[in-house]
C-alpha cells in the first residue's frame, strides 16, 4: 500500500512539472526534481526511512524505537483463524478470533515468512503463525504495527483461496474500511466475516 501510494505522488510530481514547469526550467533542473521526488518519497511513505537509508536492520530498528520508549506491547490469545492473499497488493491476511471475541486482522507482506513451505521447497520450515498468544508491538505515536512476537502454540487457519474482487470490496465494506494491519473490529463477529467467503 504505502508503494502504491509513493508510485502516485511521484507520478502526480512527474505530471505537475511537466505540465506547469517543463517549459519555463532547465532540463537539468527537472532531473533534479525528478530526484528530489524519489528521494521523498522514501523518507515520506516508509515505515522506517532512516533506517532503510542507513542499511538499519529491522532487528535494530525495533530495539531502537523501544530503548526511546516509542513502543506498546498488545498481547492476545486466540485458536481461530483464517487467511487469504490480496491479489490487489499481494499481502496476506490473517482474520483472528480474540479471546475476547473482538476480530484482528494481521495484513502485509511481513507475514508470509510465517507461512510454511511449500511441498519440495528447500529449507523447510513449519507454520509459525497464527498461534494462540502473540504480540503485537505499535508505534507508540503512529500506532501502526512494528513487530509481531509469537509466543504460544501454533495452530492451522482456514485457507481460503484468493477471493474475487467483488467478495474483497464485501469483506472490506462490512469492516467499514479497508484492510490495515493491526486493526481491531468490534462491530462485527468472526464467523460474519468468514461467512463472506462462503
Amino acid at each position: 500500500m504505502r508503494l502504491l501510494a509513493a508510485l502516485i505522488y511521484t507520478g502526480a510530481g512527474i505530471l505537475l512539472v511537466g505540465e506547469y514547469l517543463i517549459e519555463s526550467i532547465p532540463p537539468f533542473l527537472s532531473g533534479l526534481i525528478f530526484l528530489a521526488l524519489l528521494f521523498s518519497s522514501v523518507i515520506i511513505f516508509n515505515r522506517n526511512p532512516w533506517g532503510t537509508l542507513t542499511r538499519q536492520s529491522h532487528a535494530e530498528h525495533v530495539k531502537e524505537l523501544d530503548k526511546k520508549g516509542l513502543l506498546v506491547r498488545e498481547t492476545y490469545t486466540s485458536n481461530k483463524a483464517f487467511s487469504f492473499e490480496d491479489y490487489r497488493t499481494g499481502c496476506l491476511a490473517y482474520i483472528l478470533q480474540l479471546s475476547d471475541n473482538r476480530v484482528l486482522c494481521v495484513y502485509g507482506q511481513d507475514y508470509y515468512k510465517y507461512e510454511p513451505s511449500a511441498d519440495g521447497e528447500e529449507p523447510k520450515t513449519d507454520r509459525q503463525f497464527p498461534c494462540n498468544k502473540f504480540i503485537l508491538l505499535r508505534h507508540k505515536k503512529r500506532k501502526e504495527v512494528v513487530n509481531l512476537i509469537l509466543e504460544g502454540k501454533v495452530f492451522e487457519p482456514e485457507i481460503i483461496q484468493p477471493p474475487s474482487n467483488d467478495t474483497l470490496l464485501a469483506f472490506e465494506a462490512r469492516l467499514k474500511k479497508s484492510l490495515n494491519d493491526g486493526d481491531i473490529y468490534d462491530h462485527v463477529t468472526y464467523e460474519e466475516l468468514q461467512s463472506i467467503f462462503r
